[in-house]
């Protein structure tokens, strides 16, 4: 794997500005978006998000610092390679890998940032967690499937 820090480019006005990502595989490429997610309350209980459940998100974030840790987690710093100040900072990782195609336009600008191993596998550990949690949920979900209506259904066919 390799992990680098990055900013996504944007070619029109119509697409949404560029935010900082995180490249956590590059075969195939998939990126971890950062953002401020204009200063949500995520404890609210009105707040909803529109393309996930709001549990799926709040279980999702991962604070960068300063930003205040969400979710009994920590939260990881970003380190810059220069001697200027980290321009990461702030911000949530939302740990929600999207598979990136090949044909889409590389980002034109590396920032010179990037995160720790100590922090990186403490990304990978929470990934590990979600990945074994959602196993888990999809296990109960079959032992919740209703097989004698199903093969009713069969029957009926026959």
């Amino acid at each position: 794997m390799t992990y680098l820090s990055l900013s996504l480019s944007s070619t029109s006005a119509d697409q949404m500005k560029p935010s900082p990502c995180l490249v956590w595989d590059t075969d195939p490429i998939r990126v971890m978006v950062m953002s401020s997610l204009d200063g949500l309350n995520f404890d609210d209980s009105d707040w909803n998000s529109a393309s996930y459940s709001t549990e799926y998100i709040r279980r999702r974030l991962l604070a960068v610092h300063p930003r205040k840790p969400y979710g009994g987690r920590r939260s990881i710093r970003s380190i810059s390679k220069t001697n200027r100040s980290p321009t990461i900072i702030d911000t949530y990782l939302l740990l929600i890998p999207v598979m990136v195609d090949k044909t889409t336009t590389k980002p034109n600008k590396l920032v010179s940032e990037f995160f720790d191993q100590d922090d990186l596998m403490y990304i990978q550990s929470i990934l590990d967690e979600l990945f074994v949690e959602e196993g888990q949920q999809k296990k109960e979900l079959i032992k919740n499937i209703s097989y004698s209506s199903t093969s009713k259904d069969k029957d009926d066919e026959d």
